[in-house]
């Protein structure tokens, strides 16, 4: 059975943890988000050839709303209705006409799940997560972005922080990223999903490639050294907790290139995914860049797009 969900950005993330976690049998998962110009063929290609060569994979679409030929997507929907390998996930606002959800209802399940504020659906959570008053969560929410991903980004930042420390409301703020920071949230999207589309975009509206290439060099250095001192020492460091890492290895590591223990902490997630061969590319192709814009041989535009799409095919 197909299931729809509709609702808000907050209870969306929520939704879509909770089928990871039931669809365990699944080996693979393949998520297309709508909003990031995935195609309708894309997505039932993706399914279809799921069911011909008997893999077991579980199919997201995300954000339907962002969809324009809703008709011949309705219409293709029917179609695998009876397929055991697709959640669809729609996200805020109305998706369907009346008539439209009258039909697809006969095939596929709809769950709808409207909240009131996206604030009070989190702060809850957060203040658990924290060990804090409700107080000091609103102070930490209004100076982010009003978007959830955002929120639970930045929450769990701070609760790694202060994992085996007193919460410190003042202390959090200085960490918390704000709106002027957009940037650093771009780039950790680009490494982890390869999400190429908005920091290229944010970028260029912002006028910010030079800053682009600096930040992307600091953070192919941060992995470089994070690996180079897994390797010296025969260690594996992704799976401690902050208290540990800024304990046992993080003085270390520092001396070498020193950024506060904790961006290097934050690497951990995604350093095993990332392989020298990619690093010795990277710092290559970001002294290509530079060295394209600073000589005129290139415009920044051109320089930072290149510079990112290759990246993203290597990566």
């Amino acid at each position: 059975m197909i299931t729809i969900y509709s609702g808000s950005e907050g209870r969306l993330l929520a939704f879509e943890n909770c089928i990871r976690d039931e669809k365990v049998k699944f080996p693979r998962v393949e998520v297309f988000d709508f909003s990031q110009g995935t195609e309708v063929q894309e997505f039932f290609d993706a399914l279809l050839t799921s069911s011909l060569f008997g893999e077991l994979k579980l199919v997201i679409g995300k954000r339907l709303n962002k969809i324009k030929k809703m008709a011949e997507f309705i219409v293709q929907i029917e179609r695998v209705a009876h397929t055991q390998n697709l959640v669809i996930i729609e996200g805020e606002g109305e998706l369907f006409t009346a008539k439209q959800k009258e039909r697809v209802e006969k095939s596929i399940k709809v769950i709808e799940c409207k909240d009131k504020n996206l604030e009070s659906l989190f702060i809850g959570e957060a203040c658990s997560l924290l060990g804090c008053e409700r107080g000091d969560v609103q102070k930490i929410l209004s100076i982010l972005p009003e978007n959830y991903y955002t929120y639970k980004q930045e929450i769990s930042k701070l609760a790694l922080f202060f994992h085996g420390k007193k919460f410190n409301v003042t202390e959090a703020l200085k960490l918390v990223t704000y709106r002027e920071q957009e940037i650093f949230f771009y780039i950790e999207r680009f490494f982890q999903n390869k999400e190429l589309k908005q920091l290229y975009e944010f970028v260029e509206q912002e006028r910010q490639h030079m800053l682009l290439v600096a930040l992307l060099t600091d953070e192919i250095l941060m992995y470089k050294i994070v690996k180079e001192y897994e390797r010296d020492k025969n260690t594996l460091l992704s799976n401690l907790n902050y208290s540990q890492f800024s304990k046992l290895h993080a003085p270390s590591i520092t001396k070498v290139y020193y950024k506060h223990p904790y961006a290097y902490f934050k690497k951990l997630e995604m350093v095993d995914r990332i392989s020298f061969e990619f690093i010795d590319f990277a710092l290559d192709q970001i002294i290509e860049c530079e060295m394209g814009i600073k000589s005129g041989k290139k415009s920044d535009t051109i320089a930072t797009f290149q510079l990112l799409k290759r990246l993203q095919e290597k990566f």
